[in-house]
């Protein structure tokens, strides 16, 4: 490995939702300094709204706005020439002069300038300590790469779900249309108020989250043995150490023990796109039984069924024609596909986790990818012979 591929090398994991791959990965070079970005935009933000009020109007308002920012720019071109750095430089170590200044800075122009005092000052250093406690994890495990990252594998994914789904989909309906067609659930499904019946949602998610953490879980040491350094090399291909010569390694490739963080990292990879999968059979669930439901269950049998005059008009979303016959979209018709599809999705996560033949093919194209990156970070922390 050349020093100048490190770079590219640590983008590409990072890419993939997998910065814990980095070698010597620290919270002061790596974490907050790619935090910086999005924490300077609220802190200028802060300080420009932390003006704002009562207390000012007018022209006054803008050169108070404008002297304010003067004086936090000069501050930082001080603190950055003090350190040798260039007067707007943004800092490649952070460290506590700049977590400090962006919790206390805004709340002391409020203080300053602020008309609300009372309630801004408080706010905003509780609310910058806690933006910072909620960043600094979603970036340290790269959580918004890796979602973007899983979300653009949707087409890839499609293709490979398409066996699975036809072996999945068929239990999964037989299994939910007797409820789908029972008077009882249309019942229940009536009295739901919408977060009521969102709060049990959430909780058929949660319980689903930890059944498919149980059925991702990836044999890591598995993966990351290798036999020799060209069969490394040719899991590198179409990554930043494609064409990689096995020639350059000596010895044979260590089966390196990933560090708990990292191990962790690959994990939350593995369970968000295994997540967007199961999310995927919901949605076509779910829409499957929204059009069944407009196609079979007439207005005035949802009315029988949850009350006794007609459906009522806030419940009536939209209406449609189709060879003379009218389609109702109502509340009820969503709030039962939705609690359906749920209890469907968290059957098909059960099944994951005790049918080894459906975990297999349900994990298959993630287990490939694992490979890979295991491969490239063998290939990343190697010393090449000779250099």
């Amino acid at each position: 490995m050349t020093h100048e591929t490190r770079p590219e090398v640590e983008r590409w994991f990072i890419g993939r939702g997998l910065p814990q791959f980095i070698d010597n990965y620290s919270a002061r070079d790596d974490i907050l300094t790619r935090m910086t970005p999005f924490v300077g935009v609220v802190f200028a933000a802060e300080v420009v709204l932390a003006v704002f009020g009562e207390r000012f109007a007018g022209w006054t308002q803008a050169m108070v706005v404008v002297g304010v920012l003067a004086m936090v720019m000069l501050a930082i071109a001080a603190t950055n020439s003090a350190r040798g750095r260039r007067a707007l430089q943004a800092p490649k170590r952070v460290g506590p002069v700049e977590i400090g200044a962006f919790v206390i800075v805004p709340a002391a122009v409020a203080a300053a300038f602020g008309s609300n005092r009372a309630a801004a000052v408080p706010a905003l250093l509780v609310g910058n300590v806690a933006l910072l406690l909620l960043a600094y994890p979603i970036t340290s495990y790269g959580v918004l790469p890796m979602t973007s990252w899983a979300a653009g594998q949707l087409s890839s994914q499609l293709r490979g779900m398409a066996n699975l789904m036809i072996k999945t989909l068929p239990l999964l309906l037989l299994f939910s249309m007797f409820l789908f067609l029972n008077a009882e659930v249309w019942q229940v499904a009536n009295d739901f108020a919408w977060p009521m019946f969102i709060a049990v949602l959430l909780g058929l998610v949660l319980i689903g989250s930890l059944f498919l953490a149980l059925a991702t879980q990836t044999n890591v040491v598995a993966l990351s043995t290798f036999d020799s350094w060209s069969d490394v090399c040719a899991y590198c291909e179409g990554s930043p150490l494609e064409g990689v010569s096995p020639d350059l390694f000596s010895g044979e490739p260590a089966s390196r023990q990933l560090p708990t963080r990292a191990r962790f990292n690959l994990a939350l990879v593995v369970f968000v796109n295994q997540s967007i999968q199961v999310l995927l059979i919901a949605a076509v669930t779910f829409a499957f039984y929204v059009t069944f439901g407009l196609l079979t269950v007439r207005e005035d049998t949802i009315a029988q069924w949850v009350s006794d005059g007609a459906l009522p008009a806030r419940d009536r979303y939209g209406d449609l024609t189709v060879f003379g016959h009218e389609l109702v979209l109502s509340r009820q018709l969503l709030v039962v596909s939705g609690f359906i599809t749920g209890f469907a999705a968290l059957q098909f996560v059960v099944q994951l986790v005790t049918d080894a033949t459906y975990r297999e093919q349900f994990a298959r194209g993630m287990a490939a990818e694992t490979r890979q990156v295991l491969a490239v970070r063998a290939a990343y922390l190697a010393r090449p012979s000779g250099r």
